[in-house]
C-alpha cells in the first residue's frame, strides 16, 4: 500500500544540491513557496535603498 505516511517527509528539492548558488530569482521563488498565504514577505526581500545615507538622528551636520 503506498500511503502518503510512506513518503519521507524531508525531501531534497532541486535547490538543496546545486552546485551554484541561487539567482536572485531563484531564491526569491524558493522563499514564496515556502511560506504561508498573508504572512510576512519572502525572506530575500529587502527595503529599497537608494544609496543615500540614513537621515540624521538630530544632531547638525558640521559644515
Amino acid at each position: 500500500m503506498n500511503d502518503a505516511a510512506d513518503t519521507p517527509i524531508d525531501r531534497e528539492r532541486p535547490s538543496d544540491a546545486q552546485d551554484r548558488p541561487l539567482t536572485t530569482e531563484e531564491a526569491l521563488e524558493e522563499s514564496l513557496e515556502d511560506s504561508m498565504d498573508g504572512s510576512d514577505p519572502a525572506s530575500p526581500t529587502q527595503p529599497g535603498d537608494n544609496g543615500e545615507p540614513v537621515p540624521s538622528s538630530g544632531f547638525r551636520e558640521d559644515d
